[in-house]
């Protein structure tokens, strides 16, 4: 059996009803698990919406995201649309960078 890869989704949450952001986050998180699944790879997707760390002031969320993009386990951080224009992703973004992982983008994502 295949390693896990393990993949971040980064994708803005401020501003946004709870139910828009779980909704969006999990299209992207099917969509990855699809694309696995016709490859025949195993991964996981680490996706901040399921967390039950909602209700944290942001900088100690980020806290969080920082040392879950960090953790050598996670391979590659997948940036969603609109993470651009978000503070919170650009610092997911910038963190990746630094530690290496793989980017992936949801179709229709700007480029990092």
């Amino acid at each position: 059996m295949s390693k896990v890869k393990k993949i971040y989704l980064s994708g803005p949450i401020s501003g946004r009803r709870d139910r828009d952001v779980a909704k969006h986050f999990n299209r992207v998180k099917w969509l990855l698990e699809y694309e696995a699944e016709a490859a025949q790879a195993n991964v996981q997707i680490i996706s901040p919406a399921t967390l039950s760390i909602m209700g944290l002031e942001w900088e100690s969320y980020m806290k969080i995201a920082r040392a879950i993009i960090e953790d050598p386990s996670i391979d590659a951080i997948c940036l969603m649309k609109g993470w651009e224009k978000s503070d919170g992703c650009k610092r997911e973004a910038m963190w990746a960078a630094a530690a290496g992982k793989t980017f992936i983008h949801e179709p229709g994502a700007k480029e990092a």
